[in-house]
């Protein structure tokens, strides 16, 4: 890793990846789903998300 003058290798800044509700319902309990990484997106074909319940402990996989 190449650091700039005045630089040092800890400065590293790094993105928070919140869960987002993405309005679909869980098939076990019908609470809302949502997108456990947002701004990952999983480069299968066809592309994929991980999603969870907001509600159970329901666990998955959506294509987007």
């Amino acid at each position: 890793m190449q650091t700039q003058p005045n630089q040092s290798v800890s400065d590293v800044t790094y993105v928070r990846e919140e869960p987002k509700l993405n309005g679909l319902h869980c098939p076990e309990c019908g609470a809302e789903l949502m997108d456990t990484t947002p701004n990952t997106t999983y480069t299968s074909h066809p592309a994929q998300m991980k999603i969870k319940c907001s509600n159970c402990v329901y666990e998955g996989w959506r294509f987007i």
